[in-house]
């Protein structure tokens, strides 16, 4: 091999190192006119493809990385890059396989592991993804991943005991990661925590963008966003006293709207036409993104909900309606949101949002409405407005509000109280997840 071929490949490696890809790749394929059979650079140029654009280079990235493996199958790291690529696809038992066959190759690649156990997870295979983890932690028994992350599969096996331990373990190792904090609060029942960590949200909802309608849908059977918009407007329908179908109107019912937490912006088509302005704030830019792609809002923007409405206040604005669906259980103390709302809304202003129906510690009973309408009691009479009934953080990471809580919050925030309606939210393993539907409107200043 001659020396200044050898040094266009040293340099496409250098550039691939500090992240200047596509001079990277320029180098990698003029190399590969001369040297067709060097193992490392149709790995390299392999791993970059993936790299650079995920799986729409899938299949000359598994061809190149293959032929790597042809040339060297030996070698582990070549098998571990084969798992990335299958990966990037999302054929997770292909990844896996391919990571096994490292871990084979080089029994003490943590990499590896980690990588085999997170696409196993993403296989829906547990248990196989518990077993990867506690081996890394045999190889390493401080690996502060590698104790969150099988505390999470534990949690999704539902040995909530032994999941609590690996996050005492992690926190002893990380004390100030919050997500961990948290979830070993939910394992525990902790009543302290007031809401799901923004870091945790955004991470988790970034994460599931590309794919969380299709798994809300299909997987979740979610429908919340259809069935509240029909109790906005009979609710409004109701205080205006006219029936819900009467709608000639041709102008917008709402001039200004809020949807907080939208999410990919599922309620954006159904808001659109009652309402004349539409603006979406959520936690996940990667959400937003989505919500953008709908072309249902007038302005989008991330952040966290109380401090967008309160910057809103600072800058005069006001909204005749606020909807949050499927956002409050991520919230226990709804008391700054709520609050901050109250102060933007116009005269009789209104505030639609969804909760999930906590049950109560003594009789086991779900605090409940016994109708639909403002004047239904709670069907739990020894449930009463104290801190550890007001809401409770559940093992999935939501929460669940009591309806006196609600109803009480409502009433010392100048909110009046339209309409509270029990309805399944959502499915979770087969099984109904059952809610409350609110609607409030603010009282006459």
């Amino acid at each position: 091999m001659m020396v200044d071929q050898l040094e266009l490949y040293n340099e496409g490696v250098k550039l691939h190192r500090h992240g200047k890809l596509d001079d990277a790749e320029q180098c990698y394929r003029s190399f590969l006119l001369s040297q067709p059979a060097h193992a490392d650079c149709l790995h390299q140029l392999g791993a970059l493809l993936v790299q650079k654009g995920g799986n729409r280079h899938y299949h000359e990235a598994l061809s190149l990385v293959k032929s790597a493996i042809q040339l060297a199958p030996a070698n582990a790291r070549y098998r571990r890059s084969l798992g990335v690529v299958h990966e990037s696809a999302q054929h997770w038992l292909a990844a896996a396989d391919a990571f096994q066959r490292a871990i084979e190759k080089q029994p003490s690649d943590l990499q590896a592991h980690i990588a085999l156990a997170r696409v196993l997870k993403r296989a829906d295979c547990d248990a196989r993804a518990a077993e990867v983890y506690k081996a890394v932690l045999r190889l390493k028994p401080d690996h502060p991943q590698a104790h969150y992350k099988l505390a999470g599969v534990l949690k999704a096996l539902g040995k909530h005991e032994a999941a609590a331990e690996q996050y005492r373990e992690h926190l002893k190792l990380d004390p100030n990661n919050t997500s961990a904090a948290f979830w070993l609060a939910c394992l525990t029942r902790d009543t302290s925590t007031a809401a799901c960590p923004a870091s945790l949200v955004a991470g988790l909802f970034d994460q599931y963008a590309d794919h969380f309608d299709q798994h809300l849908v299909e997987k979740l059977q979610y429908r919340t966003p259809s069935v509240l918009m029909a109790c906005i407007l009979e609710a409004a329908a109701a205080a205006a006293g006219q029936s819900s179908s009467c709608q000639g109107t041709k102008h917008p019912r709402w001039p200004r709207c809020i949807d907080l937490g939208c999410g990919t912006g599922l309620m954006g088509p159904l808001l659109r036409e009652h309402v004349g302005h539409l603006s979406g704030v959520d936690l996940s830019s990667g959400m937003v993104d989505k919500a953008r792609q709908r072309g249902c809002y007038d302005d989008l923007d991330v952040g966290e909900l109380a401090q967008h409405l309160q910057a809103a206040q600072q800058g005069g604005a006001t909204y005749d309606l606020f909807v949050a669906a499927d956002v409050f259980v991520y919230i226990g103390d709804l008391r700054p949101v709520l609050a901050a709302a109250a102060a933007l809304a116009s005269h009789r202003g209104l505030m639609a949002f969804s909760t999930e129906m906590l049950r109560c510690n003594e009789c086991g009973v779900a605090d409940s409405n016994s109708s639909s309408m403002s004047q239904g009691p709670a069907s739990c009479t020894c449930l009463k407005s104290n801190t550890a009934a007001d809401y409770q953080l559940q093992v999935t990471g939501r929460y669940a509000h009591s309806v006196v809580y609600l109803r009480l919050l409502a009433a010392e925030l100048g909110w009046e109280v339209l309409l509270m309606r029990e309805s399944i939210i959502r499915y979770n393993a087969g099984q109904p997840i059952w809610g409350n539907l609110c609607v409030l409107q603010r009282n006459a200043l």
